[in-house]
This record gives structure tokens, C-alpha cells and sequence, in this order.
């Protein structure tokens, strides 16, 4: 069996990883730079809570929510809730969320005042966000681990060195 082959599927894992983990690090960069963000008033439309039972039979909760705000004269409508949001089984985050803004009229949100049309009701990241940030670092983490076991015990120039290691003990 050539070499390049587990190589080759060691590095595909690698690279889901380093895609995974950038997916969540780009909204990690967004709340950074939401630090310069300012504070405004938002009317909500339309909010709902959503419940839906995924196929561990867990509940999966969401809040589809959508709002309007006023920013150098000109009216926005925007739909995001906070950095990196989605589904979760997290219900208390969820409901925190949707019980701020069901009985409003209005609703501090924040906006990006370099890109008005970028907008979040709650200025932090979602909790669901650390867990992919750390569900990519484990699939690098793994990747480089069976490269690195596959290489030392592979390639014929390292086989001595590890024999010489294990007689060593």
C-alpha cells in the first residue's frame, strides 16, 4: 500500500478541521470587532419560538425573530440574534432570548455602524459556538495524531529509531 494514501485521508481530516474551526472563528472575529458597535432601539415584527425534536428524541429549541431599526435616517430589517446563533438544546438561552422581545415594543439591539445592515439583538457569541470551534480542533487534533503514529511506525528510516526507543525502557 503506498504511503501517500493514509497521508492523503490524515490530511482530509486535518483540513475538515482547520474548515469546521474556521467557520466558528470567523464569528468569533465578528464579536471582537463588535466592541465599536452601538447600542439602538429595534421594533420587533414577528417572534416566535420554535421546538423540534431531532433524531435523539431531544428537543431542539430556536427563535425566529424578525426586527426593524433606524440608522442615519434609512430603515433596516434584519433577523439576527447574536454571533454564530442556531438551534440548540439549550432551552434557557432560547427562551432568554424570546422572552426579551415577545411583549416589546421596542429592544436594544446593537449595530455595526461601518455596515448598518449588520445587526444582533444580544452581543455575544452563541454557546453552540464553542462547541464547533472545539469539534474542529478535535478533528485536527486526531488528524495530526494518525499522521504522526502512521509516519513513525511507516516509513523504514524511523522503525530503528523507535526500536531503539522501546530496548531504551
Amino acid at each position: 500500500m503506498s504511503i501517500l494514501i493514509p497521508i492523503l485521508i490524515f490530511s482530509i481530516f486535518i483540513l475538515i478541521g482547520f474548515f469546521i474551526y474556521n467557520l466558528s472563528s470567523s464569528e468569533k472575529n465578528k464579536w471582537r470587532d463588535s466592541k465599536r458597535w452601538l447600542k439602538t432601539r429595534a421594533i420587533p415584527h414577528s417572534v416566535e419560538m420554535k421546538v423540534k425534536t431531532d433524531s435523539d428524541l431531544q428537543s431542539v429549541y430556536s427563535v425566529d425573530l424578525l426586527y426593524s431599526y433606524t440608522f442615519d435616517s434609512i430603515v433596516y430589517k434584519n433577523n439576527k440574534i447574536c454571533f454564530g446563533y442556531s438551534p440548540s438544546s439549550s432551552y434557557n438561552f432560547h427562551f432568554k432570548i424570546y422572552s426579551k422581545v415577545k411583549s416589546a415594543r421596542e429592544f436594544e439591539i446593537w449595530i455595526n455602524p461601518v455596515a448598518p445592515n449588520e445587526a444582533v439583538v444580544v452581543k455575544d457569541i452563541a454557546p453552540t459556538n464553542s462547541f464547533v470551534a472545539n469539534f474542529g480542533l478535535v478533528f485536527i487534533l486526531v488528524g495530526l495524531a494518525m499522521m504522526t503514529v502512521f509516519i513513525l511506525f511507516r516509513i523504514p528510516n524511523n522503525i530503528s529509531l523507535i526500536h531503539q526507543i522501546q530496548t531504551f525502557k
